[in-house]
């Protein structure tokens, strides 16, 4: 059994031999030979990972900003919400959140109630001899019997 598994990964070795010493208060030690030092050297060459570091920054700061454009998608889409009415349920996707809102827009699309002229005779409440001489009031009434037509 291997005692040291991690480093045998890290050297690319299958094992490890220790030595001791003739002396018995001697420390046991591993030697390496110029041979498992190439296979050392070549197998963290292939295995080069300096360029992670760079990686794994550049996936930090892409996280960081999906995780603030979510905070936005999820703040339009409670307004969203809350300017139709409607309730928008605990732990309620992106995906189906949008769904709800498009199925929201297509019943107003599909509304025969969506506009309404503003009646009026063109005489202000206040001034009744002036106001229906304006100008403005006159083009409305105007354009309000040809569309009625």
């Amino acid at each position: 059994m291997n005692k040291h598994t991690a480093i045998l990964g890290l050297l690319g070795l299958t094992v490890l031999e220790t030595h001791s010493g003739v002396n018995p208060f001697a420390k046991s030690h591993v030697r390496l030979t110029e041979e498992q030092l190439d296979q050392i050297e070549s197998s963290l060459a292939a295995n080069d990972v300096a360029g992670l570091n760079t990686q794994i920054e550049n996936l930090t700061t892409t996280v960081g900003e999906n995780s603030a454009t979510l905070g936005t998608i999820n703040t339009a889409i409670a307004s969203a919400f809350e300017a139709n009415g409607l309730e928008l349920p605990e732990g309620t996707s992106a995906a189906d959140a949008i769904a709800t809102l498009s199925t929201k827009c297509k019943e107003y699309g599909e509304s025969a109630n969506t506009h309404s002229l503003i009646s009026t005779d063109g005489i202000d409440k206040d001034d009744k001899n002036e106001s229906a001489n304006y100008a403005h009031n006159q083009i409305l009434n105007e354009n309000k019997f040809k569309t009625l037509k």
